[in-house]
């Protein structure tokens, strides 16, 4: 969820507090490391995500965003973008309220799938070696 959203922030960015000195590099000091953590915790440390994680992830999202559309309504806030549209030049915001947001699910529903598909090879390669060696040991 981290990448594909924070590569979306860094290339079409909002700043809705300002962009001078410090606001503007704490926006990009924090988008990037949402993009790279994720990277760092996958190259480095060796963390894959599971089978159907992209579909666990989309489902917890669904519960953020009626926490985050609650706090919106109570507050008048306008987390997640859900109260009002981003004022970004963005292919993926479509529409008016509430068309958009639908928009933005289904860009976030294909970016997952398409960020997972490199692992899900991988885990079928890993599988198959697996059964391989089981065979192997089996007729040993």
């Amino acid at each position: 969820m981290g990448i594909s959203s924070a590569i979306h922030a860094l290339l079409t960015p909002e700043f809705t507090m300002g962009n001078e000195g410090y606001l503007f590099f704490e926006y990009y000091l924090n988008h990037g490391l949402i993009a790279l953590i994720p990277l760092y915790l996958t190259l480095v440390l060796n963390y894959k995500p599971k089978k159907y994680s992209w579909l666990t992830t989309i489902l917890y999202a669904q519960i953020l965003i009626i926490i985050a559309g609650t706090a919106n309504w109570l507050f008048g806030a306008n987390y997640m973008y859900l109260a009002e549209k981003p004022i970004v030049n963005n292919p993926f915001v479509i529409g008016e309220w509430p068309w958009y947001i639908f928009g933005l699910q289904f860009a976030g529903l294909l970016h997952f799938i398409i960020l997972y598909i490199p692992f899900s090879f991988k885990n079928k390669f890993s599988e198959v070696e697996i059964k391989n060696n089981e065979l192997e040991i089996d007729g040993f």
